[in-house]
């Protein structure tokens, strides 16, 4: 049987995808298609997770309170028979399989991870193709910022550009889809950009699906929103003080149900464009990764290896958007660490603190400026310039 191996990488649109896999199952099937559910409805991730090492427990094994290298045999053992339960009962017009996770990318990082991955899947499938997208590493990880701060960590900007060099294999393609190659053979990787212009007419899902058979793309439904969105600058600093004031999981490994509440709120109200890279950072960025992104040109994209597989055009930092300094995480941690305890009224420097977030925002956001300037007028009901803004913003609206 065929297997599609979509690996991601992150951040290139991969939720999009597995939300327009899921939908149109029905569809898929018809073709002869399968996109596996033991290993998750959307994002299979469990597939990565029982290939990574031992010594590796990251939030999914903690979700599963599986915090032992036994618990972990046990996971994988239940998976493996509800995997080839799902093999087992698939119809025989069905002719291959798709799985797809962006943490094959992110987890199953090591060497002996992606030989683990081949020699699993390989007990099944008789012809594996796997399919990466890959995005220029400044935009990745600009975009991962947002990821990992709705992931739980308090994490800023300056820590993230640290951890964006070539040495770290997460952003060194040409090292990563290396090591994929080596397990799967060169003939069994087919590497695409995250680039508009490189798309099959322009778009993503028509670029993805077009690689498992070109039908698909007159049959799919497409109307599916599209899925992980980044946080506005306010936003990223709201969820990074959540993400302080109220610990993802309780002492006793549950999952903390108000910070997960908090940051779908946040996520909800401050979606948009966050941090953004200044040109020398970004001109930085491609400088560290030259070398490697023209061998990723020559081997994998055709290209010279003269040249970077990415273009050399910067997006740069949108002008008013709403910032906050750095020791105004700490107010907000106080903010909401007493929500979070119960505290019914709040102390009135919290009334400053909407009011100016409410300021900054006025010209580009309008309705969460009055959001915020209501919340300042909860906090000092009578406070003169508040009214006044408030009367303006209504006015507007």
């Amino acid at each position: 049987m065929k297997l599609y191996l979509h690996i991601g990488t992150e951040k290139t649109g991969t939720t999009t995808l597995q939300e327009v896999l899921y939908q149109n199952q029905s569809t898929l099937s018809d073709q002869g298609f399968h996109f596996i559910q033991s290993a998750g409805k959307r994002n299979n991730r469990a597939i990565p997770s029982i290939c990574m090492d031992d010594d590796k427990f990251d939030d999914f094994w903690l979700d599963k309170r599986a915090t032992t290298v036994e618990a972990k045999q046990t996971f994988r053992k239940e998976f493996i028979h509800r995997f080839e339960a799902e093999l087992e009962s698939l119809p025989e017009h069905i002719h291959s399989v798709i799985i797809s996770s962006e943490h094959f990318h992110s987890r199953t990082c090591r060497p002996d991870e992606v030989r683990r991955v081949h020699r699993f899947l390989s007990n099944y499938f008789d012809d594996i193709t796997v399919i990466c997208f890959v995005r220029e590493q400044g935009d990745t990880c600009v975009s991962l910022y947002s990821t990992m701060i709705k992931a739980g960590k308090n994490v800023s900007m300056p820590e993230m550009l640290a951890e964006c060099v070539p040495t770290n294999i997460y952003y060194n393609y040409y090292e990563m889809l290396d090591q994929w190659q080596t397990a799967f053979g060169a003939a069994n990787l087919v590497a695409r950009r995250f680039d508009r212009n490189s798309f099959r007419n322009g778009d993503l899902v028509d670029d993805f699906f077009a690689l498992l058979d070109e039908s698909l793309l007159a049959r799919l439904n497409r109307d599916v929103e599209v899925q992980n969105e980044s946080l506005t600058v306010t936003g990223q600093y709201l969820g990074r003080a959540v993400n302080i004031a109220i610990p993802k999981y309780y002492d006793n490994g549950l999952v903390n149900p108000s910070r997960k509440k908090a940051i779908n709120a946040i996520y909800k109200d401050f979606k948009g464009k966050g941090e953004c890279l200044s040109q020398e950072q970004s001109d930085a960025i491609r400088t560290a990764f030259l070398a490697s992104n023209r061998k990723l040109n020559a081997e994998y994209f055709g290209g010279s290896d003269s040249e970077s597989c990415f273009s050399q055009a910067h997006r740069a930092a949108p002008e008013n958007r709403a910032e906050l300094q750095e020791e105004e995480i700490a107010k907000l941690v106080n903010l909401l660490t007493s929500i979070h305890d119960g505290a019914m009224r709040l102390p009135d420097r919290y009334a400053s603190l909407f009011r100016d977030l409410a300021i900054d925002l006025e010209d580009t956001d309008p309705q969460k400026a009055l959001m915020l300037m209501e919340l300042a007028q909860m906090v000092r009901p009578s406070g003169p310039f508040i009214l006044k803004k408030l009367a303006e913003y209504r006015e507007k609206s």
